[in-house]
């Protein structure tokens, strides 16, 4: 994500610039420019009334991508990329002007998807099955990081070398569809298997309806033969058994996770009982918060106030869950109607666009443009079951700004004559914004590799270093709440260690040991302050205040107001129910603990740790 960010502000400068250069502000008019400025409106409206608008405007960390400034990005290169590509030709001081055209950026798509495929073969084969934790090998995820990504990006890519290649008949074509198809199968992805089902019936409903002679139907079937032999018999069966589990009409989510508890054995949960339990959460909360929702990318903080009882019977009970694994549910859980009736008004109105320009396109048998709708519709299935990452957000705005340039219309345009004497101004100011953003991303990644380091040191016992990386996080990154939270648990920790050393150290280590404390507990508050509704940071304030309940007891109670209060942001949160009856118990409260455990065991009964305790209690 933070690749894109850098690369939208170099485009969009070089952008304005032109505009200086020509003086004249000039932007293409598309077919979309009435449902893209709505669905801006409506994240705009959720960042400004979000539970904590530094997430909604930045994403959740980690992630990034999905907030506000996200979404800017890819409406920035829409428009840049309709106002310019295959608009007019690209000049270059001494070279002649190069054509622009939309079909070199079809083929670098391709060139890409040839090398993340190759790789994904290659993981299949093992090259790199020594490097991961998660079995790669098994489920190949190739450049992309997780194997549900690695499909969504595929599917929506493969229609383009199946039609290229029946249209002109080049070996590379083939190989490269049967390439992808054999990578989609490898990330096992349900989803990605699904989405490439309903893929290769459209591509042959278009093929049957343009291609009249039997030898291309011949070539289009073999194809598709040729794939199969490639797909296991058992993927598609268990995708098509997993895939029934999300009919509302199968069985509610308590009566999915409690079937999934007694038929999983020591294996992982169905997928789909997982998405079916997290969806659930996700429509109560979005019908607790209808206008708005709780603000973009807040899922990770809210989504626990309305999460199912069920899910606590699910192998996945005590992830976090930042993404409620539906991209629709996901934006009416964090926007609202507003937000989801804008992007669901954004996918009909493009859909009913491009059907309009796909009767011309099968009249003149044009398949880059019916392959780009097809690879678009792909997307809109794997959403369904998972939610976009930085490569499928691109292909979501990047497909339709491809077909848009494909068109041989003349553009219509937004124009704006620019003074003369504004223009030295305007560069001024467009270069100043540009190294400043180009600073504070910059920022942002060193931020983050100090803070992952810093893991790394506390994990080996390294406190003083990990917390010198923590102090040059929270210096690049002053606002990023989790930095300050970690930063207060290894306070917390180091002034313990103090304490309980403190007899073999020189005097001036009690003063150490006191900054340390009053550090931890200043920069713990201060976390919680700046996002109240985010549990983590609750989380990491109850852990330093147990480290400092070595130095004094008295903090015990400060870490077990902290979970109650946690407790009331996820009250189905058996984990944290289990936890408040340790501290009740610590605390010399055998009744109150006996409740929790109780508590917890209700909403977990196969909770094996709650029923020890419970039991070493009530013998």
């Amino acid at each position: 994500m933070l690749f894109v960010y850098g690369l939208t502000i170099l485009i969009t400068a070089t952008w304005v610039y032109s505009w200086v250069k020509n003086k004249k502000i000039v932007i293409t008019r598309t077919p979309l420019d009435l449902p893209i400025l709505l669905f801006l409106l409506s994240q705009i409206l959720s960042t400004i009334f979000s539970i904590d608008p530094h997430t909604s405007l930045w994403g959740y960390y980690s992630r990034f991508h999905g907030g506000l400034a996200s979404t800017i990005s890819y409406i920035l290169l829409f428009y840049a990329f309709t106002s310019n590509i295959g608009v007019r030709p690209l000049k270059l001081k001494g070279v002649a002007p190069l054509t622009n055209q939309p079909h070199q950026f079809i083929q670098t798509i391709l060139l890409s998807t040839a090398l993340i495929s190759i790789y994904a073969v290659l993981e299949r084969l093992g090259i790199d099955k020594n490097l991961w934790v998660q079995d790669v090998q098994s489920r190949v995820f190739s450049t992309l990081g997780q194997p549900n990504w690695l499909s969504a990006y595929l599917v929506a890519i493969l229609p383009l070398p199946i039609l290229l290649f029946v249209k002109k008949r080049q070996i590379p074509h083939l190989l490269l569809s049967i390439l992808i198809i054999s990578s989609i199968i490898f990330t096992k992805s349900q989803s990605g298997i699904a989405a490439t089902g309903v893929t290769l019936f459209l591509i042959l409903t278009y093929l049957s309806l343009t291609y009249k002679k039997l030898p291309h139907l011949l070539v289009s079937t073999a194809l598709v033969i040729a794939s199969t032999f490639i797909i296991k018999p058992q993927y598609v069966s268990s995708t098509l058994s997993s895939l029934n589990q999300i009919n509302p009409f199968y069985s509610t989510a308590q009566e999915i996770a409690q079937k999934d508890l007694e038929t999983r054995g020591n294996g992982g949960s169905d997928s789909m009982a997982i998405r079916r339990s997290v969806w659930q959460g996700a429509i109560d909360l979005g019908l607790k918060h209808p206008l708005l929702g709780t603000g973009v990318e807040t899922f990770a903080y809210s989504y626990y106030n309305t999460r199912p009882a069920s899910h606590n019977l699910l192998s996945e009970w005590d992830f976090l869950y930042n993404k409620a694994h539906n991209e629709y549910l996901n934006f009416f859980a964090t926007t609202g109607f507003l937000g989801l009736g804008s992007y669901l008004l954004l996918i009909i109105w493009t859909i009913k666009w491009w059907l309009k320009t796909t009767r011309h396109n099968l009249e003149t048998s044009k398949p880059i443009s019916i392959a780009l709708f097809i690879g678009w519709l792909s997307i809109l299935i794997t959403n369904f079951f998972g939610f976009s990452v930085v490569a499928v957000g691109l292909l979501f705005f990047l497909f339709p700004a491809l077909a848009i340039s494909l068109t041989n219309t003349k553009p219509k345009t937004y124009s704006l004559v620019i003074p003369a004497q504004a223009g030295i101004y305007i560069n001024t100011l467009i270069v100043v914004i540009s190294l400043y953003l180009l600073s504070s991303i910059s920022n942002t990644f060193r931020a983050d590799l100090a803070y992952n380091l810093s893991k790394s040191h506390t994990a080996a016992n390294q406190n003083q270093s990990a917390l010198d990386l923590l102090e040059k996080a929270i210096k690049l990154q002053p606002n990023q709440p989790l930095f300050i939270a970690k930063i207060a648990e290894q306070e917390a920790k180091v002034a313990a260690t103090i304490f309980l050393q403190l007899e073999s150290l020189p005097p001036e280590a009690q003063n150490l040991q006191q900054q340390y404390q009053d550090q931890a507990l200043q920069h713990a508050t201060k976390a919680v302050n700046m996002n109240p509704y985010n549990l983590n940071l609750l989380k990491s304030q109850a852990r330093a205040a147990i480290y400092l309940s070595n130095i004094d007891p008295k903090h015990t109670q400060q870490a077990l107001n902290t979970l109650l209060q946690a407790s009331i942001l996820a009250p189905t949160d058996s984990k944290l129910l289990f936890n408040i009856g340790i501290l009740y118990q610590n605390l010399g409260k055998p009744k109150l603990a006996v409740a929790s455990f109780k508590k917890a065991l209700e909403l977990k009964p196969n909770y094996q740790k709650a029923s020890h305790q419970l039991k070493q209690l009530q013998p």
